[in-house]
């Protein structure tokens, strides 16, 4: 589940400090955004045993398996230096630190692996077709266009770059169980944001030049027309993940900076959820169901009577 940065600063507990001097710190249940990953690179995460935990008041908060480690801190002061944040230090287990290396394996990594493979291809690309950012995006366009392959079996394919971006973006808001993916074009870049219980988080933050592509390849897939921009669209598609078959509803509007797109996601695995499972009290639960029953819509719709007490 993708959790904003100021969540992961509350959820982390602090405890008393230890002899060393810097306080311990847990991570169980905590997910640490790539926005806050990407401030200490992977090797360095690695070789020096730190990671970075949160950003919170302006400062970036830092976990160690030994804070006395002068190498280390003096791996973050040029860290400090690079970025213009001072550190806070805080002691982790070894456990937490397996943990968030393993976070650095997700989203944000495997788009940027995306976006290198798609600069390479522009980079590489036919020069005629690299003439003018117009004759770029059908270049790209061309990458995204839904393949007999891919139409007849239903799974999204990965073979070009842009496609990737896409994909990857889908199969971690699957993975994740978000209900949204909000793609939204700033002055800053392209953010994406998932739903997940509720709250909306911003995952990753891609390159402004990506939009185009992005935008392209999931109109293509939801069947909308590409050369209408300023006004809102609908469209739907399917896709396969893990031999799971998963429906989106696609909306895309016009904006200041470019077009948005909200995607709807229907895992139809899930199926319809009882309302026992909405975590209501009993006392609601009776008030919700005398409500249905008494209600002005109880003699046009009355509340079907259902063993599993599921609401259609």
């Amino acid at each position: 589940m993708v959790v904003a940065a100021s969540d992961a600063v509350q959820k982390a507990k602090a405890v008393p400090v230890p002899a060393s001097g810097a306080p311990q710190r847990s991570l169980i249940d905590v997910k640490i955004p790539y926005e806050i990953l990407k401030y200490v690179p992977q090797e360095s995460a690695e070789h020096y045993r730190l990671v970075p935990i949160g950003f919170s008041d302006g400062v970036l908060e830092v976990g160690m398996i030994d804070p006395e480690n002068m190498q280390a801190v003096d791996a973050l002061n040029f860290i400090a230096r690079k970025t213009g944040a001072p550190f806070k230090i805080f002691q982790i287990s070894e456990t937490d630190l397996a943990r968030v290396l393993a976070m650095y394996k997700g989203l944000g990594n495997d788009v940027d692996q995306a976006l290198t493979d798609l600069e390479t291809v522009k980079a590489t690309g036919p020069k005629d077709k690299l003439s003018d950012q117009e004759d770029d995006m059908e270049y790209l366009l061309d990458l995204g266009t839904v393949s007999e392959r891919e139409a007849n079996s239903g799974a999204l394919q990965e073979d070009a770059p842009a496609i990737k971006i896409v994909s990857t973006i889908l199969r971690y808001a699957i993975d994740g169980r978000a209900s949204d993916i909000h793609i939204e074009p700033t002055p800053a870049g392209v953010r994406v944001r998932y739903r997940v219980d509720g709250d909306l988080h911003t995952s990753v933050v891609l390159p402004a030049n990506t939009h185009r592509a992005i935008v392209a390849r999931i109109k293509v897939l939801s069947s909308i027309r590409l050369d209408e921009k300023r006004r809102p669209q609908d469209g739907r598609f399917s896709a396969k993940f893990d031999d799971r078959q998963i429906d989106f509803r696609v909306s895309t509007f016009p904006s200041y900076s470019g077009e948005k797109i909200v995607m709807r996601i229907l895992d139809r695995e899930q199926g319809f959820i009882a309302v026992d499972n909405l975590g209501l009290s009993e006392r609601d639960l009776r008030a919700l169901f005398n409500a249905f029953r008494t209600g002005p819509r109880a003699q046009k719709h009355p509340l079907p009577r259902r063993p599993n007490r599921v609401l259609h």
